[in-house]
């Protein structure tokens, strides 16, 4: 049987179905243009997965991701760092550092890039410190309870790539902290992607190390410790850091119970200052003393009555910087010569450690002009 071509529906399917091809084509290649960004993304961008801070010391000509000790005024930079998946596996790092060390090892250059994608990231930079400025405790197990590391908003710093180093903790004593160009602090960051100026939300959020990694990654935690030279140095490295005491229901001497909780305590402090978390008062003292490269019962304490005022001098009978002066239970290390030049008065400052480091006028400390005990912390000859 033959077709009838003077039926009008013979032939309409063939042009149908081609239309209908054209329309599939074409809608498809007008989802594949809008998703193209979101595929980009996914496939062909490196895919980012980890934040970094690394810290770059002035003259140093590298960032480094990890914890940096460096002479008290030195300038350094933290840079944010967006680590991704590259092609074949090889990681990328989005930075403005022109150079980068992670894990000891410096990065290739050509691993290194500047951030060139549509969505502007927004970098939040965060301080990571102990909880509390000060704690006391009876027994070391209580340290392990109570020692906590938090991260801080610093919303006052730039939200930026690369942004000047600060030593500014937010959580100790504000008397003239804020301005000491020493101490110790840690640092952690967040870079989030916004896809389009009018999200509220961030649509991806990477972290560097944050307070939980700090107990166990203090050897590499990007932090820097700034110090005074001498024996300022265990004092100014203090700053910034919980100080641990001993309750006073654990301070007794001797064989007793309390006596071995207080030495029990006082060990576990000095590892916690070895490793930059924290501080008891007695080591900062000993290590201070230590500096010297004396015993404690080799040090010589005299009385040093402050009428008339005794000399600043770098000789034999003068007070210096790093010296320790004590009044009953209280002691401070001597830091600098502030009012009547040369002589030792109220106006000088000290750094104390009453419950937490500070700097201090002397007057703020010791009231009067009653005798102190003094001891030179010079080392030895």
């Amino acid at each position: 049987m033959y077709p009838d071509f003077d039926d009008p529906n013979v032939g309409r399917s063939r042009p149908n179905k081609v239309l209908w091809a054209l329309v599939a084509v074409f809608g498809l290649g007008i989802a594949l243009y809008l998703s193209y960004p979101t595929l980009e993304d996914k496939v062909l961008l490196p895919q980012p997965r980890q934040a970094w801070v690394a810290i770059e010391v002035e003259g140093s000509g590298v960032a480094k991701v990890g914890r940096q000790v460096l002479e008290a005024g030195t300038p350094f930079t933290l840079h944010a760092v967006l680590e991704a998946d590259g092609r074949g596996g090889s990681p990328v790092y989005y930075t403005t550092a022109e150079r980068l060390e992670i894990g000891g090892k410096e990065v290739a250059a050509d691993q290194i890039r500047l951030w060139d994608r549509p969505d502007e990231p927004r970098i939040r930079w965060f301080s990571v410190e102990g909880s509390t400025p000060y704690l006391e405790v009876t027994s070391a197990a209580e340290i392990d309870e109570q020692l906590r590391f938090e991260e801080l908003y610093r919303a006052d710093w730039p939200s930026a790539w690369a942004i000047p180093g600060r030593l500014e903790p937010m959580g100790g004593k504000a008397s003239l902290k804020a301005t000491v160009p020493f101490g110790t602090q840690r640092y952690h960051v967040r870079i989030e992607i916004y896809r389009g100026d009018d999200s509220l939300v961030p649509d991806e959020r990477y972290r560097s190390w944050g307070a939980e990694s700090l107990p166990t990654e203090w050897q590499t935690f990007p932090g820097v410790t700034a110090f005074l030279r001498g024996a300022l140095r265990p004092a100014s490295a203090a700053f910034g850091l919980t100080q641990i005491e001993v309750a006073p229901t654990a301070a007794a001497q001797g064989e007793s119970a309390d006596g071995a909780a207080a030495a029990e305590v006082l060990a576990a402090t000095t590892e916690l200052n070895r490793q930059a978390l924290a501080f008891s008062r007695l080591g900062v003292v000993r290590r201070s003393i230590a500096t010297t490269g004396l015993e404690p019962d080799q040090l010589r304490w005299q009385d040093l009555a402050l009428t008339p005022p005794p000399l600043w001098a770098d000789g034999e009978g003068g007070v210096a910087g790093g010296d320790l002066l004590q009044s009953g239970e209280r002691i401070v290390v001597l830091y600098e010569d502030r009012e009547v030049e040369g002589r030792l008065d109220g106006g000088d400052l000290v750094i104390d450690f009453y419950r937490g480091a500070s700097l201090r006028r002397l007057d703020e400390v010791f009231e009067g002009s009653g005798n102190l005990s003094w001891v030179s912390l010079r080392p030895a000859p």
